[in-house]
C-alpha cells in the first residue's frame, strides 16, 4: 500500500493522464488498501482500463498482487474449514469418550 502511495498516489495531475484516478484510489494508505482489498475479491479492472496501457509497471504490479492475494484468501478459506472440521471432530471423539465410559460405570454397577 505504501509502495502504491508514494509511486502513483501523489503523482502530478497536470503531467500524468489517470492520475485523478492514482489520487483517489491511491491516495492515501487506507484509500490504497481498500482499493486492493476490492481488486482481490473482485478483480474488475475496468474502472483502470485507460491507465493500464500507460502504465506496465503499475499492471505486473497489479496482477502479481491478485494471484497472491486470491491464493491468500483462498488458503485462509480452506483453513478455517478444516479448523471447523477438525473441532467437530474432536468434540464427536470426546463424546463417544463419555459415551464409553457411562457404559462401563453401568456395567460395573
Amino acid at each position: 500500500s505504501i509502495v502504491l502511495v508514494r509511486a502513483y498516489g501523489h503523482a502530478n495531475t497536470d503531467v500524468t493522464e489517470g492520475a485523478e484516478l492514482f489520487h483517489v484510489k491511491f491516495g492515501t494508505v487506507p484509500r490504497t488498501m481498500f482499493a486492493l482489498f476490492e481488486l482481490v475479491s473482485a478483480p474488475d479492472l475496468k474502472p483502470y482500463r485507460d491507465t493500464l496501457f500507460r502504465n506496465p509497471a503499475f499492471v505486473v504490479f497489479l496482477v502479481i498482487f491478485i494471484i497472491l492475494g486470491s491464493f491468500g484468501i483462498n488458503g485462509l478459506l480452506v483453513a478455517l474449514i478444516n479448523e471447523s472440521i477438525l473441532e467437530k471432530n474432536q468434540a464427536r471423539i470426546e463424546a463417544e469418550r463419555l459415551e464409553r465410559e457411562l457404559r462401563r460405570k453401568k456395567l460395573q454397577q
